[in-house]
């Protein structure tokens, strides 16, 4: 299935949604059209829970981006959603795909 987390951030021009799976492998993918960075984004949603790690970083070296957006050399960093919630840091002009662990 899929549902939208946010829809309507004009202020920020980015876009947020959730991407199930019936093995509860969930996906958060995350839009930036904006210009500019964002650290620490936050993400609220009462689905996202447990922990996940970053699928794809479309600003990764490897793919000729800045890698602002990494959370380690491999992309291994764990990232732990709190009460419905998550913080990364999203780069411009990109998408990031985090899979649930």
């Amino acid at each position: 299935g899929f549902e939208w987390i946010y829809a309507d951030s004009n202020d920020s021009n980015s876009y947020v949604y959730l991407r199930k799976s019936s093995k509860k492998k969930h996906l958060i993918v995350l839009l930036n059209f904006s210009g500019k960075d964002y650290h620490k984004y936050k993400v609220y949603n009462n689905q996202i829970k447990g922990s996940y790690k970053i699928a794809i970083n479309s600003n990764a070296i490897k793919y000729g981006g800045t890698g602002f957006g990494e959370f380690s050399d491999n992309g291994t960093k764990i990232i732990k959603a709190d009460n419905g919630s998550i913080e990364v840091d999203l780069p411009r002009l990109s998408m990031i795909i985090l899979e649930k662990k």
